[in-house]
């Protein structure tokens, strides 16, 4: 049987002992959640056979259709409906815009965040095809932006997609937005849904995955809401083909492992049902652990429990042996990565650490004894050491200096400083802390006061170059001010999508979302259920309301006893101690209040995308300078780059900043090497400059 018939799974029983482990870990044999579709697959079979027979009976595919009757309905999904939805984002691949997959508990959150859904169930005179399309969708102002397109190639070739297609640019209109903005990304199985695409009038697709913060290769298709409103189904004057989209098929299979394709089917699921009996043995069968670089050290296996440890947390995250002596950066880790490393150390060991101390501790060795000792970090880390041999120009050479972010971390600067080149070295500048506080520094003056002290550790006097993301771009403000005012120059003041302290929001922003997000739980939630629904969200939001103010009235009396401690060098009361530097710096930056300009340009890197803690700031705040205009005396350049609020610091988005930020510092090698200027009041500041630069 397996070798005449090998789509069919045959499998040799075992004997009596080992039978019941066996049928028990055969994988095809489990039984997900069936779906009404699922109960009814034979009958739909039936159908599909006389829907079949009277293909063959017509001359022409017009006739076909005419003749099927067919009904579509797309509407919101009922709350039985969402298991098939779920189900159909994880089977369907050949019209799949995206292939994005979701389970039925991540489709249900991301309805309850705001997402839109319409389902489509098609029938005709043979019978229901029940459930076989899914758009899922947000609004903005401007536009519809479908997450996902996708239909079961069942219904293929009908007009089915062009009545989905018309029904988003219905909601369109209804929104008030313009467009209907459809993401594609190309795979090997969804040409059908990429013919259709190129099918749409007035087209043509554009490549940029900052749009939805993926990689590069997504597709994006625009249509006017009044195109899409009108764009209908004209079937072609012949005989319907015998075609994949027409074929009577059900949803695609499951495709087993590339490196186990060699085999047959049923020899690979018997032989994971006997071998592969454990989660354990199946992940590391599935993932594999890569072979050694051959530039690698010898393996230096551990000398203790902690080194074991630690040896098992990096192998599980690098996926490689790993050695006691072994660069975790030069092994290929990256700074996600990092975050996962941590992350498992704090659950496994109960020691949270800040990042940054891979940068300083990049071995498993070193690592291990830096946990038996402090673990506090110095001030001042190296990100990127120049090469010894590095020569050039004084404003070529000259070190940049990075400003922590809101949560005091440096390492997200690792891949920029690894891009800016060999003849620059690139440090990080990161929280003073001790046995009691994250960061000792309690207002943004004093902590621009002590990275100036740590930075002429390393540069006595300047010019100097100063950077940071968010919250680190306003400490550099600080510090720029500061060091002008002690007569150095500051040659280049980078902020990466950082808003000034005083930038006004834009207005309702945050009552909008949360008006989305009730309309969509409103549409999706069945008549009788709303009175329920409403009530839910009223007690929620309330709650909400009432527990952040809670916790920000908590947290300005913790930020201030620490302070009032830390000025008087009292003892820190159990309360106020592991204060987070996120709340330290958004206590400090509520009290900032800038009343300067600094002398040189403010170059802003805006991020461009992203949603939640990766929104751009540019969408938070009404002015495009993010406020920044009246801090300098000549004009804010402003640099659109590619990714979120944190991954433009990310491959492969960096590579875009890294040569904006390039492109900027040789042109200061041209100009004199340092511009220095005797110390002056504030008011002498000459009038800040309008003009931004893009």
């Amino acid at each position: 049987m397996q070798s005449t018939c090998p789509e069919v799974l045959s499998l040799q029983i075992p004997a009596e002992p080992e039978l019941m482990p066996f049928l028990q870990d055969i994988w095809p044999l489990d039984a997900e959640q069936a779906t009404e579709e699922d109960r009814r697959r034979t009958e739909l079979y039936r159908e599909n056979l006389a829907r079949e027979r009277f293909q063959k009976s017509s001359s022409h595919l017009s006739d076909f259709l005419q003749g099927l009757g067919l009904t579509i309905d797309i509407l919101p999904p009922r709350p039985d409906q969402v298991a098939r939805a779920a189900q159909l984002t994880q089977r369907t691949n050949q019209f799949n815009f995206t292939t994005v997959r979701r389970t039925e508990g991540e489709l249900a959150s991301a309805l309850a965040e705001g997402l839109q859904c319409r389902v489509v169930e098609v029938s005709d005179r043979f019978g229901d095809y029940g459930l076989v399309g899914v758009l899922l969708f947000t609004l903005n102002a401007e536009s519809l932006q479908v997450d996902t397109f996708l239909l079961s190639c069942r219904v293929l070739g009908r007009g089915v997609e062009h009545a989905m297609l018309r029904h988003l640019g219905e909601a369109a209109k209804e929104a008030k937005a313009r467009f209907v903005d459809a993401s594609f990304l190309p795979s090997a199985k969804n040409a059908p849904a990429a013919r259709f695409l190129v099918s749409w009038p007035s087209m043509q697709p554009g490549t940029d995955g900052a749009l939805d913060g993926r990689s590069d290769g997504i597709q994006h298709y625009v249509l006017t809401e009044e195109a899409a409103r009108s764009f209908s189904y004209v079937p072609p004057n012949e005989e319907a083909p015998a075609s994949e989209e027409t074929t009577p098929v059900g949803d695609s299979q499951r495709a087993a492992p590339a490196d186990l394709l060699a085999e047959s089917r049923s020899l690979v699921w018997a032989r994971f049902a006997q071998q592969h009996r454990t989660p354990q043995i199946t992940c590391e069968r599935l993932r594999g652990i890569r072979a050694r670089p051959s530039e690698a050290p010898a393996l230096v296996q551990p000398r203790n429990a902690r080194e074991a440890h630690l040896q098992r947390i990096w192998r599980d995250a690098l996926l490689l042996e790993v050695g006691i002596d072994d660069d975790f950066f030069a092994l290929g880790g990256t700074s996600l990565l990092a975050v996962t490393v941590f992350a498992c150390i704090e659950r496994e060991m109960g020691l949270r650490l800040p990042l940054a101390l891979l940068v300083e501790c990049p071995t498993i060795a070193s690592l291990a004894a830096r946990l038996e000792g402090p673990r506090s970090l110095a001030s001042l880390v190296v990100l990127h050491q120049a090469n010894d041999d590095a020569s050039g120009s004084f404003n070529e050479t000259t070190p940049l200096f990075l400003v922590h972010d809101a949560d005091g971390e440096t390492l997200l600067y690792r891949n920029l400083a690894r891009r800016l080149g060999h003849r620059r070295s690139v440090y990080g500048l990161q929280p003073r802390a001790n046995a009691g506080a994250a960061i000792v520094h309690t207002r943004i003056e004093e902590m621009a006061r002590h990275y100036i002290a740590e930075m002429r550790k390393v540069r006595s006097h300047g010019p100097y170059l100063l950077g940071g993301l968010c919250a680190g771009g306003v400490v550099a403000y600080e510090m720029t001010r500061q060091l002008e005012q002690m007569g150095e120059a500051v040659r280049l003041v980078a902020l990466f999508d950082a808003a000034d302290v005083e930038a006004v929001p834009r207005r309702h922003l945050e009552g909008m979302k949360r008006l989305a997000r009730l309309r969509a739980a409103i549409r999706a939630a069945p008549l009788h259920d709303l009175p329920g629904v409403l009530a839910k969200k009223a007690v929620g939001f309330s709650s909400y309301r009432l527990e952040t103010r809670i916790r920000r009235t908590r947290d300005r009396l913790a930020v201030s006893a620490l302070r009032v401690c830390l000025d008087y060098g009292l003892p820190i009361p159990s309360w106020a101690r592991g204060v987070s530097v996120r709340t330290v710096y958004t206590v400090a930056e509520a009290l900032y209040k800038p009343r300067h300009r600094v002398r040189e340009d403010i170059l802003l890197f805006r991020a461009t995308s992203g949603e939640g803690p990766e929104e751009p700031s540019a969408q938070r705040y009404a002015d495009p300078n993010l406020g920044w205009a009246p801090r300098t005396a000549k004009a804010v350049r402003v640099f659109d780059v590619p990714g979120g609020h944190g991954s433009m610091l990310q491959e492969p988005h960096v590579e875009v900043l890294a040569a904006h930020l390039t492109d900027y510092l040789e042109g200061l090698a041209g100009e004199p090497e340092s511009s220095p200027f005797p110390k002056q009041a504030d008011q002498n500041v000459p009038k800040a400059k309008t003009q931004t630069w893009t």
